[in-house]
Protein backbone atom coordinates (compact mmCIF):
# COMPACT_ATOMS: atom_id res chain seq x y z
CA UNK A 1 0.00 0.00 0.00
CA UNK A 2 1.25 3.48 -0.87
CA UNK A 3 -0.44 6.25 1.06
CA UNK A 4 -0.36 9.99 1.65
CA UNK A 5 2.86 11.74 0.67
CA UNK A 6 4.20 8.57 -0.99
CA UNK A 7 1.66 8.83 -3.82
CA UNK A 8 1.96 12.14 -5.75
CA UNK A 9 5.25 11.41 -7.53
CA UNK A 10 4.01 8.08 -8.83
CA UNK A 11 1.92 9.37 -11.74
CA UNK A 12 4.48 11.42 -13.70
CA UNK A 13 4.97 8.79 -16.48
CA UNK A 14 1.24 8.93 -17.24
CA UNK A 15 1.47 12.67 -17.82
CA UNK A 16 4.39 12.23 -20.18
CA UNK A 17 2.84 9.43 -22.25
CA UNK A 18 -0.50 11.26 -22.58
CA UNK A 19 1.11 14.49 -23.77
CA UNK A 20 0.91 15.88 -27.29
CA UNK A 21 4.69 16.33 -27.22
CA UNK A 22 5.31 12.62 -26.60
CA UNK A 23 2.82 11.73 -29.34
CA UNK A 24 4.52 14.00 -31.88
CA UNK A 25 7.97 12.66 -30.99
CA UNK A 26 6.72 9.09 -31.44
CA UNK A 27 7.57 7.96 -27.89
CA UNK A 28 4.05 7.90 -26.43
CA UNK A 29 3.00 4.55 -25.01
CA UNK A 30 -0.68 5.24 -25.71
CA UNK A 31 -2.95 6.69 -28.37
CA UNK A 32 -6.48 7.91 -27.61
CA UNK A 33 -8.73 4.90 -27.14
CA UNK A 34 -5.91 2.66 -25.91
CA UNK A 35 -6.12 0.81 -22.59
CA UNK A 36 -3.69 1.80 -19.87
CA UNK A 37 -2.64 -1.80 -19.21
CA UNK A 38 -2.00 -4.61 -21.66
CA UNK A 39 -3.91 -7.08 -19.49
CA UNK A 40 -7.40 -6.76 -18.08
CA UNK A 41 -7.23 -4.92 -14.72
CA UNK A 42 -7.69 -7.12 -11.67
CA UNK A 43 -8.61 -4.16 -9.49
CA UNK A 44 -9.87 -0.61 -10.02
CA UNK A 45 -9.59 1.24 -13.31
CA UNK A 46 -7.80 4.57 -13.25
CA UNK A 47 -9.54 7.87 -13.99
CA UNK A 48 -7.03 10.74 -14.09
CA UNK A 49 -7.81 14.41 -14.70
CA UNK A 50 -5.62 17.46 -15.17
CA UNK A 51 -7.39 20.16 -13.19
CA UNK A 52 -6.41 23.85 -13.32
CA UNK A 53 -9.68 24.90 -11.66
CA UNK A 54 -9.38 23.06 -8.33
CA UNK A 55 -9.86 25.53 -5.45
CA UNK A 56 -6.58 26.18 -3.61
CA UNK A 57 -4.66 23.92 -5.98
CA UNK A 58 -1.04 25.02 -6.32
CA UNK A 59 -1.26 24.61 -10.11
CA UNK A 60 -4.66 26.25 -10.46
CA UNK A 61 -4.96 29.44 -12.51
CA UNK A 62 -7.61 31.12 -14.66
CA UNK A 63 -5.12 31.15 -17.58
CA UNK A 64 -1.78 29.50 -18.29
CA UNK A 65 1.36 31.20 -19.58
CA UNK A 66 0.04 31.15 -23.16
CA UNK A 67 -3.31 32.65 -22.20
CA UNK A 68 -5.27 29.41 -22.54
CA UNK A 69 -8.14 29.35 -20.05
CA UNK A 70 -8.07 26.99 -17.10
CA UNK A 71 -9.95 23.74 -17.59
CA UNK A 72 -10.50 20.24 -16.29
CA UNK A 73 -9.12 17.70 -18.75
CA UNK A 74 -10.16 14.06 -18.32
CA UNK A 75 -7.09 12.30 -19.73
CA UNK A 76 -7.73 8.70 -18.60
CA UNK A 77 -11.23 7.42 -17.84
CA UNK A 78 -11.84 3.90 -16.56
CA UNK A 79 -8.35 2.85 -17.62
CA UNK A 80 -8.56 4.19 -21.21
CA UNK A 81 -6.74 7.22 -22.66
CA UNK A 82 -9.46 9.66 -23.71
CA UNK A 83 -7.42 12.56 -25.02
CA UNK A 84 -3.96 14.07 -25.26
CA UNK A 85 -3.03 17.31 -23.53
CA UNK A 86 -0.49 19.94 -24.49
CA UNK A 87 0.50 23.56 -25.00
CA UNK A 88 -0.23 25.40 -28.24
CA UNK A 89 2.98 24.40 -30.05
CA UNK A 90 2.93 20.71 -29.06
CA UNK A 91 -0.78 20.48 -29.85
CA UNK A 92 -0.25 22.02 -33.29
CA UNK A 93 2.51 19.50 -34.06
CA UNK A 94 0.28 16.63 -32.90
CA UNK A 95 -2.77 17.94 -34.77
CA UNK A 96 -5.02 18.40 -31.74
CA UNK A 97 -6.67 21.35 -30.02
CA UNK A 98 -4.45 22.83 -27.29
CA UNK A 99 -5.48 22.23 -23.70
CA UNK A 100 -2.88 24.24 -21.81
CA UNK A 101 -0.87 23.12 -18.82
CA UNK A 102 -1.87 19.84 -17.18
CA UNK A 103 -2.51 21.47 -13.81
CA UNK A 104 -3.23 19.57 -10.61
CA UNK A 105 -3.14 15.77 -10.81
CA UNK A 106 -6.58 14.48 -9.83
CA UNK A 107 -7.32 10.76 -9.47
CA UNK A 108 -10.80 9.38 -8.88
CA UNK A 109 -11.31 7.57 -5.58
CA UNK A 110 -12.20 3.91 -5.32
CA UNK A 111 -14.82 2.26 -3.13
CA UNK A 112 -12.64 0.32 -0.66
CA UNK A 113 -11.97 1.85 2.78
CA UNK A 114 -8.28 2.51 3.47
CA UNK A 115 -8.48 0.29 6.55
CA UNK A 116 -9.51 -2.63 4.33
CA UNK A 117 -6.58 -1.99 1.96
CA UNK A 118 -4.21 -2.15 4.95
CA UNK A 119 -5.74 -5.35 6.31
CA UNK A 120 -3.45 -8.41 6.03
CA UNK A 121 -4.70 -11.38 4.03
CA UNK A 122 -2.25 -14.24 3.39
CA UNK A 123 0.62 -12.46 5.15
CA UNK A 124 1.77 -9.02 6.30
CA UNK A 125 0.84 -5.93 4.32
CA UNK A 126 3.48 -3.24 3.86
CA UNK A 127 2.34 0.36 3.80
CA UNK A 128 4.78 3.02 2.58
CA UNK A 129 3.96 6.56 3.70
CA UNK A 130 7.16 8.36 2.63
CA UNK A 131 10.07 7.78 0.25
CA UNK A 132 13.49 9.40 0.31
CA UNK A 133 12.63 10.17 -3.34
CA UNK A 134 10.34 8.78 -6.00
CA UNK A 135 11.11 9.52 -9.64
CA UNK A 136 9.77 6.82 -11.98
CA UNK A 137 11.45 6.63 -15.37
CA UNK A 138 9.20 8.76 -17.59
CA UNK A 139 9.49 6.40 -20.58
CA UNK A 140 9.38 2.94 -18.99
CA UNK A 141 7.52 3.68 -15.74
CA UNK A 142 10.11 1.66 -13.78
CA UNK A 143 11.24 2.86 -10.37
CA UNK A 144 13.35 1.85 -7.39
CA UNK A 145 13.08 4.02 -4.31
CA UNK A 146 14.40 4.00 -0.76
CA UNK A 147 11.74 3.72 1.92
CA UNK A 148 11.87 6.63 4.35
CA UNK A 149 8.95 5.51 6.53
CA UNK A 150 6.44 2.71 6.42
CA UNK A 151 4.56 0.13 8.47
CA UNK A 152 4.29 -3.64 8.39
CA UNK A 153 0.71 -4.61 9.23
CA UNK A 154 0.79 -8.09 10.74
CA UNK A 155 -2.10 -10.59 10.66
CA UNK A 156 -2.22 -10.50 14.47
CA UNK A 157 -2.93 -6.76 14.48
CA UNK A 158 0.56 -5.38 15.16
CA UNK A 159 1.68 -2.37 13.12
CA UNK A 160 5.49 -2.35 13.04
CA UNK A 161 7.28 0.83 11.84
CA UNK A 162 9.91 0.25 9.15
CA UNK A 163 12.51 2.36 7.35
CA UNK A 164 15.27 1.64 4.89
CA UNK A 165 15.08 -1.00 2.21
CA UNK A 166 13.55 -0.28 -1.15
CA UNK A 167 10.42 -0.59 -3.22
CA UNK A 168 10.78 -1.49 -6.89
CA UNK A 169 8.30 -1.99 -9.68
CA UNK A 170 6.80 -0.61 -12.86
CA UNK A 171 3.88 1.81 -12.76
CA UNK A 172 2.16 0.42 -15.85
CA UNK A 173 2.34 -3.17 -14.62
CA UNK A 174 1.31 -2.14 -11.11
CA UNK A 175 -1.85 -0.38 -12.32
CA UNK A 176 -3.11 -3.69 -13.69
CA UNK A 177 -3.53 -4.86 -10.08
CA UNK A 178 -4.42 -1.82 -7.98
CA UNK A 179 -7.23 -0.89 -5.63
CA UNK A 180 -7.92 2.73 -4.70
CA UNK A 181 -9.16 3.90 -1.32
CA UNK A 182 -12.50 5.62 -0.88
CA UNK A 183 -10.82 8.27 1.29
CA UNK A 184 -9.08 11.20 -0.40
CA UNK A 185 -5.76 12.98 0.16
CA UNK A 186 -4.57 16.37 -1.12
CA UNK A 187 -1.15 17.99 -0.98
CA UNK A 188 -1.72 21.05 -3.18
CA UNK A 189 -0.78 19.45 -6.52
CA UNK A 190 -2.31 15.98 -6.06
CA UNK A 191 -5.90 15.20 -5.14
CA UNK A 192 -6.90 11.57 -5.12
CA UNK A 193 -7.08 8.34 -3.15
CA UNK A 194 -5.41 8.47 0.25
CA UNK A 195 -4.05 4.99 -0.37
CA UNK A 196 -3.56 2.54 -3.23
CA UNK A 197 -2.91 -1.16 -2.73
CA UNK A 198 -0.75 -2.79 -5.42
CA UNK A 199 -0.21 -6.47 -6.05
CA UNK A 200 2.80 -6.19 -8.39
CA UNK A 201 5.51 -4.32 -6.46
CA UNK A 202 8.59 -5.72 -4.71
CA UNK A 203 9.81 -4.67 -1.28
CA UNK A 204 13.21 -5.65 0.04
CA UNK A 205 15.59 -5.03 2.92
CA UNK A 206 13.18 -4.16 5.74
Amino acid sequence: VLSGAALPGLFSPLLMHSSARASFLGVARFAPGAALTAEAPRGDRLTLTGDRLRPYGMRSAPFDGEGLPGARIVVFADGVLKRLWGDARSAAYAGIAPTGDFGNVTVAAGTTPLAALRAPTDGPVYEIVAFSWLHPDPLTGAFASEIKLGYRHEPGGDNVPIKGGSLTGNLFAALADARFSAELYSDGTYHGPAGIRFGALTISGD
